[in-house]
């Protein structure tokens, strides 16, 4: 639902960074954006697209995002770097989840 928050905490660069999460658009089953608030440690805007394809399913995923506080003073190339390693991380363990529920 718009408007939904979700507050999510974990361990980025070896701090703990905390962030809400808004839904900020929509559709059922096909896509939805999420925006941290002015609380969050990092500026992000999320948005996941769900497509029917003849295999499954395909998601795409996009994000924009920025870092505050002290997360500012580091270089950007340097937190893209290690945010695509936590979402590759992240999105294997979820591949693994979902292949080990299959079975």
């Amino acid at each position: 639902m718009v408007g939904t928050e979700k507050r999510y905490e974990n361990r980025f660069l070896g701090r703990k960074v905390k962030n809400t999460y808004v839904v900020k658009e929509l559709e059922p089953e096909r896509r939805i954006v999420y925006e941290t608030t002015g609380k969050s440690a990092v500026s992000v805007r999320s948005e996941f697209v769900w497509e029917k394809v003849e295999q499954g399913t395909r998601v795409t995923i996009y994000i924009d995002g920025k870092g505050r506080g002290v997360l500012k003073l580091i270089p950007q190339k340097v937190l893209e770097a290690a945010f695509s390693e936590e979402l590759r991380n992240t999105l294997e363990r979820l591949r693994k989840q979902m292949e080990s529920d299959r079975d």
